[in-house]
């Protein structure tokens, strides 16, 4: 992979988009996780999810570095990424909380938010003292949902999504590793961190 390839990968597979990957390939794999919601009003869920889980964040990085409180959206300080980490946990648990109490959702798919956000809290209070690779532990969460999901709906043969979430998470480890932006250790600490926290919960819920 060169560093070009790996670039355009990390922003592809930004951390922020995520939550809107998954959502899309829950409707498309994994229908049963969205009932009793109906699937025209999933799509408006969709947008919803992208707008509070990645145009919002993004807004708000774009605010702060025109105020100059951080030097780039590439956030490659860490120092710089606390203040950005904090709105942006903000953000998911509002999402959160308003998904779980607000909408008519199934354990399943409460499971699935709250563990993202707990996700997010969790990066954020290491990357006071740690710089942790964010892009790992979002593809490491979203292949733990997948191969949770797996065991609740083996009628649905999950095993393609599952084997898609390793072979992205395999490109975006490699990719992060290419371009020098975290060690090794902070990167499979990382995909740890997403894919331990999402499958439990999502064990314990379900």
């Amino acid at each position: 992979m060169n560093k070009s390839i790996a670039v355009i990968t990390s922003w592809l597979l930004h951390p922020l988009l995520m939550p809107t990957y998954l959502f899309i390939l829950l409707q498309v794999f994994v229908p049963g996780a969205l009932t009793p919601m109906d699937r025209s009003i999933s799509y408006y869920l969709l947008l919803l999810i992208f707008i509070t889980t990645c145009i919002i964040p993004v807004l708000s990085l774009l605010g702060l570095r025109g105020a100059a409180s951080i030097s780039n959206l590439r956030l490659e300080k860490r120092k710089e990424r606390l203040l950005p980490f904090i709105f942006i946990t903000v953000f998911y648990m509002v999402t959160a909380y308003m998904f779980n109490l607000r909408l008519n959702l199934n354990p399943i798919l409460q499971a699935i938010f709250l563990s993202i956000s707990l996700v997010v809290l969790i990066l954020t209070l290491l990357t006071i003292f740690w710089k942790i690779s964010i892009h790992s532990a979002g593809v490491g969460g979203a292949t733990a949902a997948f191969l949770a999901l797996s065991f609740f709906f083996p009628e649905d043969g999950l095993y393609r999504p599952v084997c898609l979430m390793v072979l992205i998470s395999g490109i975006t480890l490699t990719s992060r590793l290419k371009l020098n932006a975290h060690t090794p250790m902070e990167i499979y600490a990382g995909f740890c961190t997403g894919f331990i926290i999402v499958f439990s919960m999502l064990m314990l819920r379900s």
